[in-house]
């Protein structure tokens, strides 16, 4: 069963018209890539303004949390050709640029292109989702990295569902 705050972002996704509905296509091969990559976005996020010695800034948030739907997307494309999951290309680079490049075919990158609107926009019902659990929280560093791991997390779920629609699969 998924938690509250995925349950709640799938839910702002379908009304987004990023999905048809709350029932989330799975794909047993690209499930293992959900986590790594929400949790590579999640670590180069934080390096990145620890780096730059900055505090958390949302619109880098919300590029970390577009690129992790792209990337479900991009998985729901390498599975339908391939029928086995390959592994995804992933640049902290692009991410932080907030490029969406993926390895698809045209068609598929204007899908994803396409998509990169409603999903900005569903990332400020995540950031929701953040403030609550910061100010919740009394800013415990360990609530917001369960909270940004979590919603990147569901980030690449939704767009795998997207994808798998884009594809026929429904």
């Amino acid at each position: 069963m998924p938690s509250k705050n995925a349950a709640f972002l799938v839910k702002k996704a379908v009304e987004a018209g990023i999905i048809h509905d709350e029932d989330l296509a799975t794909v047993i091969e690209v499930i293992p890539q959900a986590g790594p990559l929400a949790r590579q976005v999640v670590t180069d996020l934080l390096a990145h303004h620890q780096r730059l010695q900055i505090p958390i800034k949302f619109p880098l948030l919300q590029q970390g949390f577009v690129y992790a739907l792209a990337k479900g997307i991009e998985a729901a494309h390498v599975w339908q050709a391939n029928k086995v999951m390959l592994p995804l290309g992933y640049s902290a680079e692009d991410m932080l640029a907030g490029r969406i490049g993926a390895m698809v075919t045209p068609e598929v990158q204007t899908f994803i292109n396409n998509t990169v609107g409603p999903a900005g926009d569903l990332f400020c019902d995540f950031q929701e989702l953040i403030v609550s659990a910061l100010s919740s929280s009394g800013g415990e560093m360990a609530i917001l990295l369960l909270v940004l791991n979590e919603g990147m997390e569901t980030a690449f779920f939704i767009g795998l569902d997207a994808g798998m629609a884009f594809h026929g699969y429904r």
